[in-house]
């Protein structure tokens, strides 16, 4: 045998190998809810899956084109194709760390195509608060839509979720705008890496905020690429908020209680309270708030139907479609005999 030969098994037996494992990840991630999954995929019009599972593709699309935007500053000829990508393969990682390794997989990407990470890491956190801003305006332009639908009891977290992300907000503003903030966290920081015996830390917090003032600063000056961005980021939370609705409609072959406009705004209140509110043991911020605020209107059976829905929109699907992405990519390296980390 060849050392060509060898070469061509030692690929395939690396390709055999990550598939496997691949497969075997997917059944542990999806063996405790592919049956209920099933279940209302088979009681469901089929119309308004193919609806769903496109908006919840049409939701990462539009976050894609956001990185390219930022992307295109620092690199002319980044394509959006390389953004929509970025953000694809990022969705394996987030299913995979419940969200936690989103951006490290985005700026590892990213400098994978040419973009340094400390300047990644500035405009990903830049386009995150840009998008936490958007989640705060969607809610005050809806506001009005959902109070009669609310009880009394919850308006106590929406304000407290309100609050919270608007404190969220200005630190990220000021985070990315005013170099007095930034003396503070340096001082607060060195503070504490010295208690700890980790200073070498300090020059790279103190570049990370020097990269990040200079990108807020030629980022809100370009007014045009601030409003294109701010449209962006409240269509792709519509492709969300519409779930719901939708999701009723196809369960049910009937229209909703409230109107549709009723029901983004209602979805709007569950985005901004995920995380807000404590979640008892198994079960997920995301589902509790979702019940909490759709039930009284959906029936709890109902209810449940079209929240496994909207995960299998939000969560399921993009997880399913960002394995595909790493796993091109690592059949990609193997036969061009490149080292892969992922």
């Amino acid at each position: 045998m060849d050392s060509k030969e060898v070469k061509t098994g030692y690929k395939g037996i690396r390709i055999i190998g990550f598939t496997s494992f691949m497969l075997l990840l997917i059944y542990l991630f999806f063996k405790d809810t592919y049956v209920e999954i099933g279940l209302q995929l088979k009681t469901a019009a089929l119309g308004g899956i193919l609806l769903i599972a496109l908006l919840g593709i049409a939701y990462v699309i539009c976050d894609g084109i956001l990185v390219a935007i930022f992307a295109k500053k620092h690199r002319s000829t980044y394509t959006y194709k390389e953004g929509i990508l970025t953000v694809w393969y990022a969705t394996f990682y987030k299913g995979i760390t419940f969200g936690s390794g989103t951006k490290v997989a985005q700026m590892y990407m990213l400098n994978e195509q040419g973009i340094p990470l400390g300047i990644s890491g500035s405009f990903l956190t830049l386009n995150y608060a840009l998008h936490k801003l958007c989640v705060l305006l969607y809610m005050s332009l809806t506001i009005s839509g959902w109070q009669q639908h609310l009880a009394h009891s919850y308006t106590g977290y929406i304000y407290f979720g309100y609050g919270l992300n608007l404190v969220i907000i200005g630190c990220l503003v000021l985070a990315c705008t005013w170099k007095r903030f930034h003396e503070l966290i340096l001082w607060l920081l060195r503070k504490g890496l010295e208690a700890i015996n980790k200073i070498e830390l300090y020059e790279v917090v103190e570049a990370f905020l020097v990269d990040l003032e200079k990108e807020s600063r030629t980022f809100f000056k370009a007014k045009g690429r601030l409003i294109i961005c701010t449209l962006l980021n409240l269509i792709k939370l519509s492709c969300w908020y519409m779930i719901p609705y939708i999701a009723y409609w196809s369960m049910t072959r009937e229209m909703p209680p409230i109107d549709f406009w009723e029901g983004m705004a209602l979805a709007s209140v569950m985005n901004l309270l995920v995380g807000v509110i404590p979640a008892p043991v198994g079960m997920g911020s995301s589902e509790l708030v979702y019940l909490m605020l759709f039930s009284s209107l959906f029936g709890k059976l109902t209810t449940d139907s079209t929240m496994l829905l909207y995960r299998m929109a939000s969560y399921y699907l993009p997880f399913l479609i960002g394995i595909g992405v790493v796993m091109m990519r690592r059949f990609n390296k193997i036969k061009e005999g490149e080292p892969c980390e992922t």
